[in-house]
């Protein structure tokens, strides 16, 4: 009686709820699961990984193509392409913020652990190549516009408001932090910003 009113307790939480499935021959990083329909997974090739995207029937949706990939926040993942570089693409594949990133600080202040990537304050910390001159550190929006130029040696990701800025050390004057409000003006330590 004990196992049949399991099983009835079974099938009522169950019933009506459609299995994420992850096929077998596809893996997936720890904690990583459906966002908007669909979940980051990889396949190993002789050398490396490549991840796409497959919906929660275990179809793939986005092809195999990325070399990093994140779960989707908003109707946006970030992505790292073949060639290293950082942009984001929507739930159908399309780019929505092109590849031109070499880096992107996804992970301090503001990843929570769902493996999304988030703009705190509506601003997202990249770096661009600068010919490898330096550092290019800056700030993009979710449409992708450059807010803050991609300018500085180092920065920090938005909280409350501020973020810290390091001037690039190839600049006169001190390489000492300020900090900036979200429309790019130094609100802390301005005699550090140099402009």
């Amino acid at each position: 009686m004990r196992t049949l009113a399991y099983i009835m307790l079974l099938f009522f939480f169950t019933s009506g709820l459609s299995a994420q499935v992850i096929p077998s021959h596809l893996s997936t990083d720890y904690g990583v699961g459906f966002d908007q329909g669909l979940a980051p997974v990889y396949v190993k090739t002789d050398k490396n990984r490549r991840m796409g995207y497959i919906d929660t029937a275990g179809n793939v949706v986005i092809p195999f193509i990325y070399k990093n990939a994140l779960s989707f926040n908003n109707g946006m993942a970030l992505v790292q392409d073949s060639t290293q570089h950082y942009g984001f693409i929507d739930t159908a594949g399309n780019v929505v913020i092109s590849f031109i990133y070499e880096a992107v600080k996804y992970n301090k202040y503001d990843f929570d652990g769902d493996n999304k990537c988030h703009f705190p304050d509506g601003l997202l910390a990249v770096r661009k190549d600068n010919n490898h001159m330096g550092f290019s550190w800056g700030f993009i929006n979710e449409k992708g516009e450059e807010v803050v130029p991609c300018k500085y040696f180092d920065v920090d990701n938005f909280v409350e408001g501020r973020a810290k800025i390091i001037r690039a050390a190839s600049e006169a004057g001190p390489t000492d932090p300020f900090y900036i409000n979200i429309k790019g003006k130094c609100v802390k330590g301005c005699q550090n910003a140099g402009n």
